[in-house]
């Protein structure tokens, strides 16, 4: 369910969700969004009272973390959980690996040319190897591990979990959730694509900034692409589990989880 927070664009109550076997996750409990360093006290306040805050969960890099810092928020817990390794995420801002004094000197449409060449011009396959990444690296998975662990904790109030733009890393986090907890694919792809939709008002904005320089509608396209989400992207997620046996195998076999965790996470977040 799509919720409106003060500061907030891309944020979702997860409870609510029906499983296969008639189950649904409870309303309150788990929430994705967006970073937050633009929330503001009255969202704050909304996430505190009526979603009784516990924990946020921030998949930034390190480097993320110095462009926008977290925001901690009074009588919760913060906790850095990067879901890749250095620097290597999807950037929602399209900002090139290049050190500050270059950066500080590029426009925008050198920074997107930079980042969509960095990905052979091909932004979906680029995003599809990266979120098979996701599945693979042995970094990666001792996050996915710790962040479901993490879940395993809390036995009231709610966990949020972000990126910078909430719709790759925090999109995939909640996919292995939801295939978990047997909510059918068609609505995690729909919840995934959501993302797209919030996300448009801030592309079309970086997109007409970057016609001040360039009419070049390849780049337009990719750019497009770049700040949105498409459906392969949970395809690649999907094949790969089955690939792997199925969520439970591969919550067990490949990230350590026991099968008295799994039940646990439904027994915590499943009415």
């Amino acid at each position: 369910m799509e919720i409106k927070i003060d500061g907030i664009f891309n944020a979702r109550d997860l409870g609510g969700m029906e499983t296969k076997d008639g189950l649904v996750v409870k309303p309150g409990r788990l929430i994705r969004s967006d970073n937050l360093s633009d929330l503001t006290r009255a969202g704050e306040e909304v996430l505190l009272k009526e979603y009784n805050l516990f924990r946020v969960v921030d998949l930034r890099t390190e480097n993320e973390l110095g462009e926008q810092a977290p925001r901690k928020i009074e009588g919760t817990q913060w906790v850095h959980l990067p879901l890749v390794k250095g620097d290597s995420a999807e950037r929602s801002n399209a900002q090139a690996e290049v050190n500050e004094s270059e950066h500080s000197k590029l426009t925008l449409a050198q920074i997107f040319k930079i980042s969509i060449a960095q990905m052979n011009y091909d932004v979906p396959l680029a995003m599809i190897n990266m979120y098979q990444s996701l599945l693979e690296s042995e970094f990666s998975r001792g996050q996915i591990e710790k962040f479901f662990r993490l879940l395993l904790e809390n036995e009231e109030g709610s966990t949020l979990w972000h990126c910078t733009a909430g719709k790759d890393r925090t999109g995939f986090l909640t996919a292995l959730l939801l295939e978990l907890f047997g909510v059918d694919r068609k609505e995690i792809e729909k919840d995934f694509l959501l993302s797209g939709e919030n996300l448009k008002p801030q592309t079309e904005g970086i997109l007409e900034e970057i016609k001040k320089e360039t009419d070049d509608a390849a780049l337009l396209e990719q750019v497009r692409i770049l700040n949105s989400v498409l459906p392969e992207y949970t395809s690649a997620v999907f094949n790969g589990i089955d690939e792997r046996g199925g969520i439970e195998s591969y919550l067990t076999r490949h990230i350590g989880l026991s099968n008295s965790d799994l039940n646990d996470l439904k027994r915590l977040y499943l009415k």
